[in-house]
């Protein structure tokens, strides 16, 4: 070896070629991959125990209280006062703010 060493034995055209086609797909398969998981977000995720429509009234004062959804015990607010005890369905959740209705 003289000269250019290990380096000038390669032929550079022929990296380019092949990385790329290469660059390219990994490009798309990448946007491929972000779409899907786009399209997997739901409104919400919880437990399997939570149904959207499974709620009652635990504590309520004006628009807010807490419901038991699930066995759990959740913050919501809704457009209506509601009274303790009333059967809800969960509308969309907000973070860790349940927006509810009653049934």
């Amino acid at each position: 070896m003289t000269g250019g060493g290990l380096f000038a034995l390669i032929d550079w055209n022929d990296v380019a070629q092949t990385a790329l086609p290469l660059m390219l797909a990994l490009v798309v398969l990448g946007a491929l991959v972000m779409l899907t998981q786009r399209e997997r977000r739901t409104g919400f995720q919880l437990g399997e125990e939570f149904t959207a429509d499974a709620g009652v009234v635990e504590i309520w004062d004006g628009r807010t209280g807490y419901v038991r959804v699930g066995g759990e015990l959740w913050k919501a607010e809704a457009k209506t006062p509601l009274a303790p005890g009333t059967a809800v369905k969960v509308a969309r959740k907000d973070g860790m703010l349940l927006r509810v209705a009653p049934l």
